[in-house]
């Protein structure tokens, strides 16, 4: 009797073995998201003013290290321009100094 299956055919594709990771990563996160509404559960009313109390403080805290931030950030673009301009006028200088000399000579 002849085989008339073609090459291909009855192939088998592999499955992946390796850990699905975002599964993984999903598991976690839901098991941690029960475990911090537990934990918000067990909370007397005066612990979670003192938490929220305590995360305005930081949110606070935050917001006055990005202002300080935006402003060194400014600073410091100013000054690159000075530097970009005193190297230009060097270097204008520099050629002027060349260009006199040479056509001394």
């Amino acid at each position: 009797m002849k085989d008339n299956n073609k090459m291909g055919e009855q192939a088998v594709f592999p499955q992946n073995n390796a850990p699905n990771d975002q599964n993984e990563e999903d598991m976690e996160e839901d098991h941690n998201e029960s475990e911090e509404e537990d934990d918000l559960e067990d909370m007397s009313q005066e612990e979670f003013n003192a938490l929220n109390n305590k995360m305005d403080e930081l949110n606070s805290a935050l917001d006055n290290i990005e202002q300080k931030n935006e402003v060194i950030y400014s600073e410091l673009l100013k000054l690159l321009q000075a530097n970009r301009e005193i190297r230009e006028q060097m270097e204008s200088q520099s050629q002027t100094a060349k260009a006199s000399k040479s056509s001394e000579q």
